[in-house]
């Protein structure tokens, strides 16, 4: 018999990576570590000051979640950051932490401008625009509505588009959405 691989971290006894996921409709994260789910006010205080510093080093972030106090604010950066359940370890067995996930929120989600949410595709940074644009484009709506929704031109959906094209290194829309499922810009 084959061993499954691409398990959710945490989800199996002894397994002492872990995986933060949220609840959006309550607001509230939550992790699996040992085959056990808590909340995120269990997490081991190593973990919770690693990700502490990530949110402290994001002046962006930090403004935008500045009205909150800081164990609330942490939870809600943790939510955007790292929200969906997925096969990619969010922190590891020695309390670092993981990528960083882009695709947790929606199109127009004031955390596509978090500095922490930078993406590095192919040597280029995947901007927030972009990200935003991407994201509506995988939604499959046409590019007038993608304009009014942003609040931009249509020549402005074209440039974020060819520059998307550029650094997927795609040539058009479809490969757009399929390089970018490829390499979790997108969740499917």
């Amino acid at each position: 018999m084959s061993e499954v691989t691409n398990l959710i971290s945490g989800i199996t006894p002894n397994d002492k990576k872990i995986e933060l996921f949220a609840d959006r409709n309550i607001k509230k994260v939550f992790f699996i570590q040992n085959g056990k789910t808590q909340p995120f006010s269990k997490l081991n205080n190593e973990a919770k000051s690693n990700l502490l510093e990530l949110l402290l080093n994001d002046d962006v972030a930090m403004r935008h979640l500045a009205h909150l106090p800081l164990s609330v604010a942490l939870e809600v950066f943790v939510m955007h950051c790292f929200g969906a359940a997925d096969n990619q370890t969010d922190i590891y067995e020695d309390n670092s932490i993981g990528n960083i996930e882009t695709s947790a929120c929606t199109a127009v989600c004031h955390c596509n401008t978090w500095k922490s949410k930078k993406i590095m595709v192919n040597g280029s940074y995947v901007t927030p625009r972009e990200m935003q644009l991407l994201r509506l484009l995988a939604s499959d709506y046409p590019d007038k509505q993608i304009a009014m929704m942003l609040d931009i031109s249509q020549s402005t959906v074209d440039t974020h588009k060819a520059n998307l094209m550029r650094k997927l290194h795609v040539n058009s829309k479809a490969g757009i959405i399929t390089t970018a499922i490829k390499l979790n810009l997108l969740n499917i």
